[in-house]
């Protein structure tokens, strides 16, 4: 049976339980491909400290939280996924590794010396050897559930979402709201149908006046499968770059308008102004 599965190894003591992931699922798709494979087995791997690494900026119920919304729901997304082990130490994992996986992504990984790749750069030298590197899918029940919220929403308009980035960390990463609001307003007016979605931080608070007569979808916020099917069937997808872009890159035939921030410290930001 593991003759014909990649075993991917994300180990969370060099990534974060962060849409890095994601990039991690398409490129361990694409080695499986190339090494003619079935399916793909997701393991996850504790960090050595409180099974996280200690650089990210959030706490560590947070990090938990996003292991399961982001890293495993994500999977999901991954057509030759077929299941995905949580390992509960790091010996479990290796014992696995040793035992289990004949196929191993990344090819050197062990878990005493621990490697990963998670890198745009690997990627685009994929695509430009002519390797697919839209490999995600919405699945379909996700989709049909999206098609009927888009229909009471929309009446028939093209679909433009707009994607905040909202954060309490890296704040000045973040999108400048007014702008994208201006935007959807003015979209609004041509005769398109804007769509909301906020960071996951701020979608359960109050929904602050600036937005009113907006439509905002809370659901694709808090579950990666219906953020995913809002994506595949809106009309446009924008937004600056931030974790959620990265499913426009990856889903087949998401039309998408990223707006680059450059650089991660104040110093160097620069947002495209709408």
């Amino acid at each position: 049976m593991s003759q014909g599965v990649l075993y991917a190894f994300y180990d969370l003591e060099i990534t974060w339980a962060t849409y890095d992931s994601i990039n991690f699922l398409v490129l361990a798709d694409i080695e499986r491909e190339r090494r003619g494979l079935e399916h793909v087995h997701v393991v996850i791997v504790p960090g050595r400290t409180n099974g996280f690494q200690d650089t990210a900026e959030y706490p560590d119920f947070n990090k938990e939280w996003r292991q399961r919304q982001i890293v495993i729901s994500g999977i999901g997304l991954l057509p030759s996924a077929r299941g995905h082990t949580v390992c509960q130490s790091r010996s479990q994992a290796e014992q696995l590794r040793r035992e289990l996986a004949r196929h191993v992504f990344p090819a050197t990984y062990t878990v005493d010396e621990p490697y990963t790749d998670i890198y745009f750069a690997t990627i685009v030298e994929h695509d430009a050897a002519g390797r697919r590197v839209d490999r995600l899918q919405a699945p379909a029940a996700a989709r049909a559930e999206m098609r009927t919220w888009l229909d009471r929403i929309a009446h028939g308009r093209r679909v433009v979402t707009i994607t905040l980035r909202e954060c309490i960390y890296d704040d000045y990463r973040n999108s400048l709201t007014d702008n994208w609001l201006a935007f959807a307003r003015e979209i609004q007016a041509e005769g398109f149908c804007p769509v909301i979605v906020r960071d996951t931080e701020t979608t359960f608070e109050t929904l602050p006046p600036e937005f009113d007569g907006l439509p905002v979808c809370p659901q694709a916020a808090v579950n990666m499968e219906l953020r995913a099917a809002l994506y595949a069937e809106a009309y446009l997808n924008t937004g600056i770059n931030q974790g959620p872009f990265t499913l426009w890159h990856f889903m087949q035939e998401v039309p998408y308008l990223c707006c680059y921030i450059v650089g991660r410290y104040p110093s160097d930001i620069r947002e495209t102004q709408i």
